[in-house]
């Protein structure tokens, strides 16, 4: 299984990236392959209504959006950390992983 600890928090050692960081060190003792990703430390612009994404599948913004994109949802991996109530969490990563979320329930932390 691999697990990706995405932490929103803007304050690196805060409580809700220590705890996925402890969530994540869990996960490798359980044999997890584990990665981590800091949204504050990514560049996303606004998405500018282009729908180039629409006919292509990809976003042309020059930013790290689609890197992101592209590692979350290749095989299966586990959200952490509380992205929900972020603006990226609310309108960008839950409705890109909804579904997984909803396939995985059980399997969240």
């Amino acid at each position: 299984m691999k697990v990706v600890g995405v932490i929103s928090s803007a304050n690196r050692q805060g409580n809700g990236a220590t705890l996925a960081k402890e969530a994540l060190k869990a996960a490798e003792a359980e044999g997890a392959t584990v990665s981590e990703i800091f949204l504050p430390g990514l560049k996303i612009e606004y998405c500018q209504g282009c729908l180039g994404c629409m006919a292509s599948g990809e976003c042309h913004q020059p930013d790290d959006f689609e890197e992101l994109r592209k590692t979350l949802k290749s095989d299966r991996k586990y959200p952490l950390q509380g992205f929900p109530g972020s603006c990226i969490g609310r309108f960008v990563m839950k409705p890109m992983l909804g579904k997984a979320v909803e396939e995985h329930k059980d399997g969240m932390m």
